[in-house]
């Protein structure tokens, strides 16, 4: 299963880094991370299915607060002229990080 996995992030590693060559834009790494995100939201969900795995609820709200910090830059969500679209994103994605920490403290090694 392990290699399985490696395989898969080899060749998404390839594929991101021949489409970010070939067109040098932020959008080819907002859909890679999107990507990403997808991949392990479904995997913490089968996780906390099949499982009860105790880091799934928090991978997944990881993912889901990573959702709306993306919405915020994609709409371009601001509160303040000095505090823009991108600097409400990272404060954002902070307390995503704060889950994603959450979860990998409680994760359980099968």
């Amino acid at each position: 299963m392990l290699t399985a996995i490696i395989g898969f992030a080899l060749v998404k590693l390839l594929w991101y880094t021949v489409a970010v060559a070939r067109r040098p834009e932020f959008r080819v790494a907002a859909a890679d991370s999107g990507a990403a995100m997808a991949i392990l939201l479904a995997g913490a969900v089968y996780a906390g299915v099949r499982w009860g795995e105790p880091g799934a609820p928090w991978l997944i709200g990881g993912v889901l607060v990573s959702l709306g910090a993306g919405v915020v830059q994609a709409r371009r969500v601001s509160v303040h002229r000095h505090f823009n679209h991108n600097d409400l994103y990272h404060v954002v994605q902070i307390a995503a990080l704060l889950l994603f920490y959450r979860a990998g403290t409680v994760l359980v090694d099968r």
